[in-house]
């Protein structure tokens, strides 16, 4: 496998005024956020 094209690493700009340090994002772990009698 090659990594020529391997970009995880590197910023990302997606708006004008929001770039990101590196393309590695994790999902809201919401079931640690939920309320546990109302759900």
């Amino acid at each position: 496998m090659t990594t020529a094209g391997y970009k995880l690493l590197t910023p990302l700009t997606l708006d004008d005024d929001l770039t990101l340090k590196n393309r590695v994002v994790l999902a809201p772990l919401t079931r640690a956020r939920s309320d546990p009698v109302t759900h």
